[in-house]
């Protein structure tokens, strides 16, 4: 029997003004909206071992509920979800996860909005890290551990926090401050705790409808098995959009500071991307220094994916893949290779009710060399109000 948990997830959103955007609107709407999806599916080494490998037949069941109100300069959302899971052949390994949360934003006038967030999530350590199933992440958006490190399977806890602030500066130019705070802990003993405090600023200068440069700087403090590291990023770029697609580029330094002798390394986001009615095609790298969490390291990574998205009325295809390369300062550690594919297939039986199928492999190889893969049948029924 999977065992369920509903959990309530609160949040607050809203619409700024900014370069591009229309004004807020002089009327309010409410809406809630709830979904409830199940699945039934095979892992194939579901503790993610290097040794005495077990596959399973696994069941998902997941609850998620939101309602919101939008005003005139911003909106209010509240968000319930929880997700329970049960094994055939392994019961010991059944779970309950839950994400707990706040977000609000508000738009203060036509040349300033700003927002903060704040959410509570447990979640299995096998997940951790994974690529989101989405696709569009604004250009000099900063990433934190966007590669997958396939920890051994426990129970995580993870608390965000987030507050940032939009500002037209100019006609031409625009501006964004961004604060993250993200503490991690395991139940395994064996996984370390972290957390890290980042400070992000970007300018966003527009040189025509179409194209515009990018300025970004990032502070960004974090301490794991007692060692603190600091590392400060500057970088420079360029966003240019065509009616098919476009290109976001942006190259810079990193420093790093912690026990060892402070060194300056590489640091670069390339981001393409191709659109037509249906289907976007977006493919990128990243080189980024961040805390692996659960590793207890803080890790220069490499990482090069892509991402296809095709979508009608009643059917829709995801495909995901990347792979990253990862290394840290001392010389007595390897480096870490990881590897990721996914695909997503669904179809709209009705406005209310979808089912489909995803499979999954992942792969790392590094001080453990471990591997998985998966598929599962899903099932999924929407319902709202307005």
């Amino acid at each position: 029997m999977i065992r369920r948990i509903l959990l309530l997830h609160f949040g607050v959103s809203g619409v700024g003004v900014l370069s591009g955007q229309a004004p807020p609107t002089a009327r309010s709407a409410q809406s809630v909206q709830a979904s409830v999806s199940a699945d039934v599916g095979w892992e194939r080494n579901v503790q993610m071992k290097e040794t005495d490998i077990v596959g399973d037949f696994v069941q998902h069941a997941r609850v998620d509920i939101s309602a919101s109100t939008k005003r005139p300069r911003g909106e209010f959302s509240v968000l319930a979800s929880g997700e329970g899971a049960a094994y055939q052949t392994t019961p010991s390994l059944n779970r309950t996860t839950y994400d707990v949360g706040a977000r609000a934003r508000r738009t203060m006038s036509r040349r300033l909005d700003g927002g903060v967030f704040a959410s509570y999530r447990t979640l299995a350590s096998t997940e951790f890290g994974a690529p989101a199933q989405t696709i569009g992440a604004s250009p000099g958006a900063p990433v934190n551990q966007s590669f997958i490190t396939l920890l051994p399977l426990s129970l995580a806890r993870s608390v965000t926090a987030s507050a940032d602030v939009n500002t037209k500066l100019s006609s031409a130019m625009s501006g964004t401050a961004r604060v993250d705070f993200v503490s991690v802990d395991f139940s395994s003993a064996s996984l370390h705790p972290g957390r890290t405090t980042t400070a992000t600023g970007t300018l966003n200068r527009r040189r025509s409808a179409h194209s515009s440069l990018l300025a970004t700087a990032r502070l960004q403090s974090g301490i794991t098995q007692g060692v603190e590291t600091t590392t400060e990023s500057m970088a420079v770029g360029f966003d240019a959009t065509k009616r098919l697609g476009g290109i976001s580029v942006l190259v810079g330094a990193t420093r790093i500071a912690d026990s060892l002798p402070a060194r300056v390394t590489p640091s670069a986001s390339v981001n393409a991307r191709i659109g037509r009615a249906h289907s976007l095609f977006e493919s990128r790298y990243v080189r980024e220094v961040s805390q692996a969490f659960g590793l207890g390291q803080t890790l220069v990574t490499d990482e090069a994916g892509a991402v296809y998205h095709y979508r009608t009325r009643a059917n829709e295809v995801f495909v995901s893949a990347s792979r990253s390369w990862s290394s840290d300062r001392s010389t007595v550690s390897p480096g870490l290779t990881t590897t990721y594919a996914m695909l997503r297939l669904q179809h709209s039986l009705r406005s209310d009710l979808s089912v489909g199928t995803i499979g999954f492999y992942r792969s790392s190889d590094g001080i453990r060399r471990v591997s998985g893969s998966g598929i599962q049948l899903v099932s999924t029924y929407r319902l709202g109000t307005r």
